[in-house]
């Protein structure tokens, strides 16, 4: 129970993101963090030990947007902010700019006002780990 109300508490707590105040809906939230796509064994295997055992989402970066502040998996853009946490192989801590196009990634994300999705965390993954969508 003490760990749904850490998540409770996360959730719950309002983010500026590109001028806008979010507010997360606290079923919603948890239930997309529950849910996601497990990581394979295989690949669980070659990861450092601060990667998550499942994302909302694993692709490819296909474009990216500095001056937007947008990046794209696949054919979906989400916007992101200082907020948004980047994880690398090598770095627990890292910037957007270590998700240049082609790079394989797994992904959190919200989704805001009109259908915008926000990212909020990416992880890094070993070349061709994802097949792109």
């Amino acid at each position: 129970m003490k760990n749904y109300a850490k998540y409770f508490m996360y959730l719950c707590m309002p983010i500026a993101i590109t001028g806008m105040t979010l507010l997360f809906i606290p079923s919603t939230g948890l239930a997309a963090q529950q849910n996601g796509r497990q990581i394979d064994s295989n690949l669980k295997a070659k990861l450092p030990k601060y990667y998550p055992d499942s994302f909302m989402g694993q692709d490819i970066v296909t474009a990216v947007n500095p001056a937007k502040r947008t990046i794209t998996f696949g054919s979906t853009a989400f916007a992101y902010g200082i907020n948004t946490k980047v994880h690398t192989l090598s770095s627990n801590f890292a910037s957007i700019q270590n998700l240049p196009v082609d790079t394989p990634v797994g992904f959190n994300f919200i989704v805001g006002d009109n259908n915008t999705y926000y990212l909020t965390e990416a992880w890094v993954l070993p070349a061709g780990s994802v097949r792109p969508h």
